[in-house]
């Protein structure tokens, strides 16, 4: 596992890029750090408990996740 920080003002937030393998042909990248905050979320939902989320997106094997130039048509899903 390989974690990029990214420091908000008011919350930490790590990013964990988990690379391709045998089995999942993709970058998964997990936030961990999101979900210790409480979202506002309409009272229409209340009950279904969503005030804490992380966030995941899956990247093609090609993408080049760990440019040195930070080419935003890359980097974008991190920043």
């Amino acid at each position: 596992m390989f974690f990029m920080k990214y420091i908000p003002p008011d919350i930490h937030v790590d990013i964990d890029i988990i690379p391709p393998n045998e089995h999942d042909h993709f970058y998964k990248l997990i936030t961990m750090g999101m979900g210790a905050h409480d979202m506002h979320v309409p009272s229409e939902i209340a009950e279904y408990e969503l005030a804490n989320a992380e966030l995941m997106i899956y990247l093609p094997v090609d993408w080049d996740i760990y440019q040195k130039n930070q080419n935003e048509n890359n980097y974008w899903p991190i920043r």
